[in-house]
């Protein structure tokens, strides 16, 4: 079962807000790691918080303007651009996470409109008749090994030589075997961990 906070009651929010001597009172942050602008921090007692934005909000549009795929930037000069008054549409995380389970991008007509809805057991479903397909797949098409012919009489002397012939082979084939795995072995180094990290953006409005 999902979890909706009461504010969000699984809806995204329009959080429409006026400038004060001190900006919005809120953070703005990006991540490479996490697609999208969010939001970081809330001051208290400010616009931002009256208009209802909480931290870890992800801004989907900026007055009326989709932000989706939009650099950091971008929805910052979009914030500005409105003046002493913004309006955004903002989704909190489990929100998000919801309509993205579900296959859908939250929009304006979410906030009052039909929500969507998960399709109970709708992926392992399709897991399933996949593997069925593949299997079905794997009857019909590979090759049918034919038969093994039966050995033909041999003369006392190929019986003899045969035995050591194929002792021969196989042995040939182990050393040559263990051998390229000692290579392999020998030739894998261990690889380099990068331990810079990612800086993220932040800009305060």
């Amino acid at each position: 079962m999902q979890f909706f906070s009461p504010q969000s009651e699984g809806r995204p929010r329009l959080c429409t807000m006026k400038k004060s001597s001190g900006g919005y009172g809120f953070n703005l942050h990006s991540d490479r790691n996490h697609p999208g602008q969010y939001v970081r921090a809330v001051d208290p007692d400010s616009p931002a918080e009256h208009s209802g934005l909480l931290p870890k909000d992800r801004i989907l549009e900026v007055n009326g303007e989709s932000m989706l795929g939009k650099q950091h930037a971008d929805v910052v000069n979009a914030i500005k651009v409105g003046g002493d008054e913004t309006s955004l549409l903002v989704v909190d995380p489990e929100t998000d996470k919801y309509f993205q389970e579900c296959h859908v991008t939250p929009g304006r007509e979410h906030l009052t409109g039909p929500l969507p809805q998960k399709v109970a057991n709708g992926g392992i479903e399709k897991e399933e008749k996949a593997d069925a397909h593949l299997e079905n797949d794997d009857s019909r098409d590979s090759p049918v090994s034919s038969p093994e012919p039966e050995p033909a009489d041999m003369s006392p002397t190929q019986e003899s030589r045969m035995p050591a012939a194929v002792a021969l082979d196989l042995s040939m084939s182990l050393a040559v075997a263990k051998e390229r795995a000692h290579q392999k072995r020998s030739q894998k180094k261990a690889p380099t961990m990068d331990w810079n990290k990612r800086k993220e953006v932040f800009s305060s409005l």
